[in-house]
């Protein structure tokens, strides 16, 4: 299994406590201002330390001497840890296997991070 990776769209959130998925402008924010990278590959046989260790390197221009504490996946438009069986641990195989075919995970980070906002130019006139 090792060098087997799965590809999503990996999206670090700007608040420790943050529970809702972003949507509309706040996604595109997100995504424009470097919250959001799409394909991101991460290998099959990372444990949750590897891929908190592989997110914080994606991250570091954003997280400003933060760093990422949680992975989050959506339910039901709410962030919410991984809920997995008590004899199983978070590593990317189950990962893998609790996002099915949601192509994205959250990510929350240690503090609170500069806020995310639209340019004046994607605002209408």
């Amino acid at each position: 299994m090792q060098g087997r990776t799965f590809a999503k769209t990996v999206t670090l959130m700007t608040s420790p406590s943050a529970r809702k998925v972003p949507m509309g402008a706040e996604k595109l924010a997100l995504y424009l201002q470097a919250h959001t990278y799409g394909n991101v590959e991460i290998t099959l046989s990372y444990t949750k330390q590897d891929m908190i260790r592989m997110f914080n390197e994606l991250f570091v221009g954003v997280l400003k001497g933060a760093s990422v504490t949680q992975i989050m996946i959506d339910v039901s438009r709410n962030l919410v840890p991984p809920n997995l069986p008590p004899d199983q641990t978070l590593n990317a195989l189950n990962l893998k296997k609790v996002l099915g075919q949601s192509k994205y995970i959250y990510l929350l980070p240690s503090r609170e991070l500069d806020a995310v906002t639209l340019p004046d130019s994607y605002f209408v006139q």
